[in-house]
């Protein structure tokens, strides 16, 4: 039996991005196609990034150029973050959430060092005081704090992004802290947020 097939050749690469999007082929698929995505994972925080920039809560899926934009201004951030929390390959259950890795790229970008250590405390946990901000945040992305109405979705993402970004600047900052709460102006970007400040590493 003879089937008609229809060969284009000598299209760009970046003609991948528009097919077969309806139920087969997601926007990750799309970009590993086309080199500019490794892992399912890069897709995904480029997504929570892009959400926050624009202070998008409601879960509204940002329009894919403007992913792809995100992805390819923050796409060695994002890989050096990735590869921080693989570690020693232990299972990183529940400190993969991209909401929190999100908001590490934005660390990562200010002061990679200090990102490097913040992200093992949060990893192994070991050798931390309760009030470090690394034990704080692990502990709520392990299920370990006691939240009265964690919120869903969309709100959910933005909910631990706000304390993942109030943990890192205790941490950037050298203070430890009693608990996490929304970060002050959490909608600025952290690099320019804390654009002037020199902290000391530690």
């Amino acid at each position: 039996m003879e089937v008609p097939l229809l060969i284009t050749l000598g299209l760009p690469a970046a003609s991948q991005e528009k097919v077969d999007r309806q139920r087969r082929r997601t926007l990750y698929d799309a970009l590993y196609l086309t080199g500019m995505a490794s892992c399912r994972q890069e897709v995904e925080i480029a997504t929570c990034l892009t959400r926050r920039m624009i202070r998008s809560d409601s879960g509204v899926v940002p329009s894919d150029s403007l992913v792809k934009q995100t992805l390819d201004c923050h796409a060695e951030h994002i890989r050096a973050v990735i590869k921080l929390m693989k570690g020693d390959n232990k299972s990183t259950r529940g400190l993969s959430q991209a909401s929190f890795l999100a908001a590490a790229v934005l660390y990562h970008e200010i002061n990679a060092g200090k990102c490097a250590r913040f992200l093992e405390g949060v990893r192994t946990g070991e050798m931390l005081t309760q009030d470090h901000p690394a034990m704080r945040l692990r502990r709520l992305l392990l299920g370990e704090t006691a939240i009265a109405s964690m919120p869903r979705g969309g709100a959910n993402q933005s909910f631990i992004f706000r304390r993942a970004i109030y943990a890192m600047q205790a941490h950037l900052e050298g203070r430890h802290i009693t608990g996490l709460r929304e970060a002050e102006n959490f909608h600025i970007p952290l690099a320019e947020q804390l654009a002037g400040k020199n902290p000391t590493t530690s």
